[in-house]
C-alpha cells in the first residue's frame, strides 16, 4: 500500500482498517453500532447491515444498533424495512435519533407531513445539529416557518455563525 498510495493517504486507509478491527472485535453494542455507522459512512450500508444481523433489540445499546440498522435500510432503499425496525424501537426505547430516521424514511416517500411530524418529535426529544438539520428539511417541505425559524437559529449558533447574513434562513437550509 505505501508504494501505491501518497503517505498521508496510506495513513488515513491504514487507521481506518484499525479503527474497523477494533470495532469489529467489540461484541458491546456500542461498537457495533459505531461499525454500522462507520461503513454507512463508506457508502457500504450493505456491510452495516451484516455487521448487525444478529443483534437483538433487548441486548445492550440495542436501540441504538437496530436504529442504526433502520438508517442502513433507508440508505439501500429499503424504506418498509427501514421503518418496521423504527417502529420496534420506538415501542422499546423512544429516542431523538429513531425520529430522525424515520423522518428521513417518510420524506424518503414524500410522506412530508408523517416526515415533518417525526422531525418535530425528535427535535421536542433532544435539540442537536442532527435533529435541528431535520427539522428543517421537513419545515422547508411543509412550509412550516416557526420551526424553520427555531431550527436555523439554533444552527447558526451551534456553527458559532455571527454577524451579517446569519438570518438568511436558505443559507442555513443549505448548510443543513
Amino acid at each position: 500500500a505505501p508504494q501505491i498510495f501518497h503517505p498521508e493517504i496510506h495513513g488515513i486507509v491504514k487507521s481506518g482498517l484499525i479503527e474497523i478491527a477494533l470495532l469489529v472485535s467489540d461484541s458491546a453494542g456500542a461498537g457495533i453500532s459505531k461499525l454500522s455507522r462507520k461503513f454507512r459512512r463508506l457508502s457500504r450500508p450493505d456491510l452495516a447491515l451484516a455487521a448487525t444481523a444478529h443483534y437483538a433489540l433487548s441486548e445492550p445499546h440495542g436501540a441504538a444498533v437496530w436504529t442504526s440498522r433502520a438508517a442502513a435500510h433507508a440508505d439501500l432503499g429499503e424504506f418498509a424495512a427501514g421503518l418496521k425496525l423504527c417502529r420496534e424501537v420506538w415501542a422499546v426505547a423512544p429516542n431523538s435519533y429513531v425520529c430522525t430516521v424515520r423522518s428521513r424514511i417518510h420524506r424518503n416517500l414524500r410522506q412530508h407531513e408523517e416526515s415533518h411530524r417525526w422531525a418535530k418529535e425528535g427535535w421536542s426529544l433532544d435539540e442537536t445539529r442532527e435533529t435541528a438539520m431535520t427539522l428543517v428539511a421537513s419545515s422547508v417541505l411543509v412550509g412550516d416557518a416557526s420551526s424553520l425559524d427555531s431550527a436555523a437559529n439554533f444552527l447558526s449558533r451551534v456553527h458559532g455563525q455571527t454577524g451579517e447574513g446569519t438570518d438568511n434562513r436558505y443559507i442555513v437550509v443549505r448548510a443543513g
